[in-house]
């Protein structure tokens, strides 16, 4: 077994670098953004707006010094839906743990 283990050899450090060191990074980010905008401009919907649309607002908002207000409404309404659900996880969690028939 120990001749097995002589033998196995990793692959070099330049068969394993083919690509730049972030190119699945930045490629995946590319792919997510297309699929993104392609989303966007199938659905013709407010659910999933396009890639430049969001940009755009986000611009807006930054330019008219609204963006610090409108994230923090944002981050009320996340850390409300954020308490409502572990106060509703754990009771039924514990009325899961305390009624056998729940079980």
């Amino acid at each position: 077994m120990a001749e097995t283990a002589k033998t196995l050899q990793l692959p070099s450090s330049s068969d394993r670098t083919r690509f730049p060191p972030n190119f699945y990074r930045i490629g995946s980010a590319i792919v997510v953004l297309v699929i993104w905008e392609i989303a966007g401009r199938a659905s013709d919907s407010l659910s999933i707006p396009t890639l430049g649309a969001t940009v755009g607002a986000w611009v807006e908002l930054m330019v008219s010094g609204r963006l610090p207000m409108a994230l923090l409404i944002s981050g009320i309404a996340m850390a409300v839906g954020l308490l409502m659900s572990i106060l509703v996880g754990c009771a039924v969690g514990l009325a899961i743990g305390w009624v056998k028939y729940l079980e």
